[in-house]
């Protein structure tokens, strides 16, 4: 089987392994409030995908991500690229590239909100620092293991999923609109199938995102 249509399978047969972990799960649970079946879920997240309100959130949340990612992935793999092909750019980039990408940046939302308040820059902000130095490590260490190309869809791939990841967080702890607050305001009122609906409606997309991207990273580097 070619490496791109792999990566595919393996991730539908990961995501039906959840759904039927899932179900096992909400059977023997038996409690639709602590977990409530799948199907009710996905009905769920189907009518809460088509509301005013959640449109208004998620577009919130799309617009964050997109002022904070876009520039943190497009920097992170230039100066990847750049560390890459020159000593004395490494010797300059490299040391932040390796401390900053293995350091926990989301710790620094309280100050981004003292700094910023409950904003979408303050969102985007931490959405960049977040993504850009782990996205910057890795290109800079795959363009010289592998191609540019694979180095370059690698870090769009982590940026994806370190970008998605800052933004929830920052919107579960400080956030008055957005996806992750309505995520973590209909979980406050234990509302778990809203929770769950919401959940979905960000953890599908990511994956899909993340699995085409490393499908195509796979096939490219075969």
């Amino acid at each position: 089987m070619p490496p791109f249509f792999r990566i595919l399978f393996y991730t539908l047969l990961g995501l039906a392994l959840i759904a039927a972990g899932w179900e096992v799960a909400a059977r023997l649970i038996d409690s639709p409030t602590r977990l409530p079946a799948m199907l009710v879920v996905v009905n769920k997240a189907v009518t809460l995908a088509q509301t005013a309100e959640y449109i208004r959130h998620a577009t919130e949340s799309a617009t964050a991500l997109l002022y904070g990612l876009l520039p943190a992935v497009i920097g992170g793999i230039l100066l990847g690229m750049m560390a890459d092909a020159s000593a004395g750019i490494r010797f300059l980039v490299a040391p932040l590239a390796v401390t900053l990408g293995a350091a926990p940046l989301v710790a620094l939302l309280p100050m981004f909100v003292a700094w910023w308040g409950l904003t979408l820059a303050m969102k985007a902000g931490l959405v960049g620092v977040a993504a850009g130095f782990p996205v910057m490590n890795a290109v800079m260490v795959a363009a010289g293991e592998k191609s540019r190309t694979v180095a370059t869809l690698h870090g769009m791939r982590l940026g994806v999923v370190l970008g998605v990841s800052a933004l929830v967080i920052t919107e579960f702890v400080a956030g008055s609109r957005g996806v992750g607050f309505v995520i973590m305001s209909s979980a406050s009122m234990f509302d778990t199938v809203t929770t769950l609906a919401g959940t979905v409606l960000v953890a599908v997309p990511t994956i899909a995102v993340a699995a085409l991207l490393q499908a195509i990273e796979a096939q490219v580097g075969d």
